[in-house]
């Protein structure tokens, strides 16, 4: 996971709406942010001048990490404001993972934002590092492409009557972002999955396992159309487990206190 963000996010065209990328990972599977951004920048290469505005993926199987993954973008409709993507994941003609796609043309309407910050929200600035705190903990290893300055760390238990909130400020580590906004937006999905497990994992931490968590689906809600080259926020909290499945709302905040996206996940928590 130590590649330059912007290669994790590279697709090249291989055919008429066909795009293919090779993905990070380890373990055995690679990182299901890798897996919707690329879909992201593969279905915006069909949609110039419209901006993401929503997205809905199920994870079907696993997709191999350094393997050539074929995203096929089918054009589902191309209205007047809002164009419709579908994204097949597909690797040796085998669908992992579909995705569907909205992308908006930004035409003018109702603008309202009642959801605010909070000034009690440490700033990035304050936190500590994440290699500062790699180390802490003992980890050993390349640092990831998206750096953070955690609030609530996933792996810190909690204090008794603490509510499990899981919180983050994000960026990207080695280099800023292309001048490109599909890449933009390709980086607000990758960043949507990752520690997407951390709301749930305060609350069972230290009993949490990461093999019995497992993303099922996944939706983006894209607000306002922002660039990523500075810490954005992210908010956590996991309200509801019932028959095996999680369900955690994130919201992605800039510094100034915009929203900028509101994600919803359910996973498979096993013990």
């Amino acid at each position: 996971m130590d590649r330059l963000l912007a290669l994790e996010l590279a697709v090249e065209p291989v055919g008429e709406d066909v795009f293919q990328a090779r993905l990070g990972g380890w373990e055995g599977r690679s990182f299901g942010g890798a897996t919707l951004g690329c879909a992201v920048h593969a279905a915006a290469h069909t949609c110039d001048g419209r901006a993401l505005h929503s997205l809905h993926a199920y994870f079907l199987k696993r997709v191999p990490p350094e393997a050539a993954i074929e995203f096929r973008v089918e054009r589902l409709s191309e209205g007047r404001r809002i164009a419709h993507r579908r994204v097949q994941v597909c690797h040796q003609d085998r669908v992992l993972c579909e995705v569907t796609a909205g992308f908006s043309s930004g035409l003018g309407g109702a603008s309202y934002q009642d959801v605010q910050l909070g000034a009690e929200v440490p700033r990035p600035e304050a936190l500590m590092p994440d290699v500062e705190l790699a180390k802490l903990m003992g980890w050993e290893g390349p640092p990831p492409p998206v750096e953070w300055r955690w609030i609530e760390y996933p792996e810190r238990e909690r204090t008794p009557g603490e509510s499990p909130i899981c919180r983050g400020w994000a960026r990207p580590r080695f280099e800023p972002l292309p001048d490109d906004p599909r890449l933009h937006a390709a980086g607000l999905a990758y960043l949507s999955d990752w520690a997407s497990q951390g709301a749930v994992q305060r609350r069972f931490w230290p009993g949490f396992a990461f093999e019995g968590f497992a993303s099922l689906d996944h939706a983006i809600w894209v607000h306002r159309p922002a660039r990523w080259d500075d810490w954005w926020l992210i908010t956590a909290v996991s309200e509801i487990a019932a028959g095996g499945r999680a369900f955690t709302r994130r919201e992605v905040y800039t510094q100034k206190g915009e929203l900028i996206a509101s994600i919803a996940q359910e996973a498979l928590i096993e013990p």
